[in-house]
């Protein structure tokens, strides 16, 4: 993980939302000032399976590839495959399966 990026681990008390859903890593890029959350077992698919919400834009980040969709699923940016690679293997680290 660069300088740029923190990572949390939230802790197993704060993990269980009230939809059944695990969030499991919150990862902040001070690049674009982007907070993508990780769920577990996250209940929608789209765009990957394994994919983060901003919940201050309403944006999905698709971990494989690294395309960013709006709410009306639209690709609207990309992250570089640098800074994509950082997230990868931290959620690999962090036992997500890519």
């Amino acid at each position: 993980m660069s300088e740029e990026d923190i990572l949390v681990f939230v802790p197993p008390e704060e993990r269980l939302l009230p939809d059944g859903s695990e969030v499991m890593l919150k990862y902040m890029t001070k690049e674009r000032g982007d907070i993508w959350t990780f769920h577990r077992n996250d209940k929608d698919s789209f765009p990957s399976v394994v994919h983060g919400h901003n919940y201050e834009t309403g944006e999905v980040i698709d971990a494989l590839s690294g395309a960013i969709y709006n709410n009306n699923r639209v690709v609207v940016r990309q992250y570089r495959q640098k800074q994509l690679s950082r997230i990868q293997s931290d959620l690999h680290e962090h036992g997500f399966k890519l």
